[in-house]
Parts: structure tokens; C-alpha cells; sequence
């Protein structure tokens, strides 16, 4: 209790202090910097003020007086990866009477974002534009993440996106080169932008080589047409596909053919009969500054 002077006169203050309810004292965030604090109601109380602090002391805190109908307050402008203090009074109507403080409790907000796609170490067998996708964090505004062929991030193909808010579809991004192993991680900046988190954990990814030939199986033999279909599985992230088509598996005889192509399959025509041709793709990427490895050859 506290004790109020009015003259000569000393009065017991009736109002008892606060009992903290969650998170539980010591806790550590897994997903947010903006900590909902949970105190349970006090009889009489018609207001709650709440201080935070980094240090134990209180030698400097934040405070937010709130009203009585509400138990629970949902805190602002906090730092990643940092304990933070808190403690609770109870005020009577018009101010006339504050509690003794409640115990002293701690919580951790989180460190840095989690990444929960691609699948760590996974080969991207039609993909140069991989989704990646992660936790959300809640006091969060923007994501910031880097894919590098370099553990290290500072290679020339280092790439860095920053995603404005969150989407649980993820985020494609764009100019991967095809058949390279990437690193990923990411990064996060609260409400206001005036701290950025620790980064994630570090992910790797391969993407794709070079397309996949679906259609016609290969050695097929026609015997009705000279004006077979050519068919490959898509790529995600390739913006053209460019096939060969010729009668020496080189590739260099005066019939070869090069063209081409935003779809996955085309109608071969002006083929001459009862001869053997052999053909392969490859792919470019969304804004053409990488080409794929040619596919299998297949023949017919």
C-alpha cells in the first residue's frame, strides 16, 4: 500500500496492485515485437498504467495509462531481439488513489524472421524463380531478403528484394540464373523502420538446369505424318524457349533449324520423309540475361 499525506493527516491507500498474467515472466517470443500484455483486473481500479523497459531498474521506461475496461495492451516501437521489463499500477477514478507496483516480469521480443520455403537444400527441377515463404512477424512492416551463389553474399549475382508488408503466398523472386545453388536469408524492420532484426537462418536452393523434353517419347517412329508436335514440361521464371531441330545429333547440318518460342510445344512442319531427326531445348530467364543448359537430346 501507499502511503498519501493530506496535512497532518496519513490515509492507507485502498487500491491493490496489479497480478501480471502473460506472457509468462521470462518468455521468449517466437514471432512478434508487439507483445500483447495480459495483467488480471483489479476491484476498484478504473485505470491501468504499464512501464517497459530494457533495464531492470526502470531508470528510463515507456509508460501507457489505459482504461480498466481492457486488461490487456498491445505494445509499440519495440526492438528486435531485446528483453524488455514490465510492471503494472492500478489507479482509482480520477486519479485519486494509485497502487503499489505489480512484480517486475521480462519478455523476449524475436530475433529475426524464419524462413519456411523452399524446403532447406532442395533442387528445383522446373523452377528459376523459386517461392519463398516465411513466419510472419507481427510488429513487423518489411522483409528484406538476399539470394547469392556465395555463402558469403557479396558475389556478383547477389540479388536483394525487399517485400513491403507480409503474404502467405510468399514472394517469386526474379532474375535467378538457371543450374546454381543459392543462398537465401532475410531480414525485418519494424513498425516505425527504426531497428532492423538479426538475419534468418541461412537456406540453400538449386534451380533447374535446363527444360525437361515430354513429347515424342524418344527413337518414336511415325508412320502417318511428317508434322510431328515437339513438347517440354515449363519452366517457372523463363520468359522463351529456343529449340534445335536437325538430321546429325551436332546439330550442323545445312537442314538445322533454330527458333524461337513462348509456348512449351510446336508443330514441326517441312520435314522430309523417312528420316531421322534430332532435337533439344533450352530456356531463357524472365528478362533474358541467362540461358539454360540445352535439355536431353531426343530423337524421332
Amino acid at each position: 500500500m501507499i502511503l498519501l499525506c493530506a496535512g497532518m493527516n496519513v490515509v492507507l491507500a485502498q487500491i491493490a496492485a496489479p497480478t501480471l498474467n502473460s506472457p509468462a515472466d521470462g518468455y521468449v517470443y517466437p514471432s512478434t515485437i508487439k507483445p500483447n500484455l495480459k495483467i488480471n483486473s483489479v476491484s476498484g481500479a478504473s485505470y491501468y498504467m504499464f512501464h517497459w523497459s530494457e533495464d531492470p531498474t526502470f531508470s528510463t521506461y515507456d509508460s501507457y495509462t489505459m482504461s480498466s475496461s481492457y486488461t490487456g495492451l498491445n505494445v509499440n516501437r519495440l526492438k528486435f531481439g531485446t528483453t524488455y521489463y514490465w510492471r503494472v499500477y492500478a489507479i482509482t477514478a480520477n486519479y485519486a488513489d494509485t497502487s503499489a507496483s505489480s512484480a517486475v516480469w521480462s519478455f523476449t521480443t524475436t530475433d529475426a524472421p524464419t524462413l519456411t520455403g523452399p524446403t532447406d537444400g532442395i533442387v528445383l527441377t522446373n523452377s528459376v524463380r523459386p517461392n519463398i515463404r516465411w513466419t510472419e512477424l507481427v510488429g513487423a512492416s518489411k522483409y528484406i531478403y538476399q539470394c547469392d551463389t556465395s555463402s558469403s553474399f557479396d558475389s556478383p549475382l547477389c540479388l536483394t528484394y525487399t517485400y513491403n508488408g507480409y503474404n502467405s503466398s510468399g514472394s517469386n523472386p526474379n532474375q535467378l540464373h538457371y543450374g546454381k545453388t543459392y543462398y537465401l536469408r532475410m531480414r525485418a524492420t519494424n513498425t516505425d523502420e527504426s531497428d532492423t532484426s538479426a538475419w534468418s537462418a541461412v537456406r540453400t536452393f538449386t534451380t533447374t538446369d535446363a527444360p525437361t523434353l515430354s513429347s515424342p517419347s524418344n527413337g518414336t517412329v511415325y508412320s502417318n505424318t511428317i508434322k510431328p508436335t515437339l513438347s517440354w514440361n515449363s519452366v517457372t521464371g523463363a520468359s522463351r524457349y529456343i529449340y534445335q531441330c536437325d538430321t546429325t545429333p551436332t546439330f550442323d547440318s545445312p537442314l538445322a533449324e533454330t527458333n524461337t518460342t513462348t509456348s512449351t510445344s510446336v508443330e514441326k512442319l517441312r520435314l522430309r520423309f523417312n528420316a531421322t531427326y534430332y532435337w533439344r531445348v533450352c530456356a531463357t530467364n524472365t528478362n533474358d540475361s541467362d540461358t539454360s543448359a540445352w535439355s536431353g537430346m531426343r530423337h524421332f
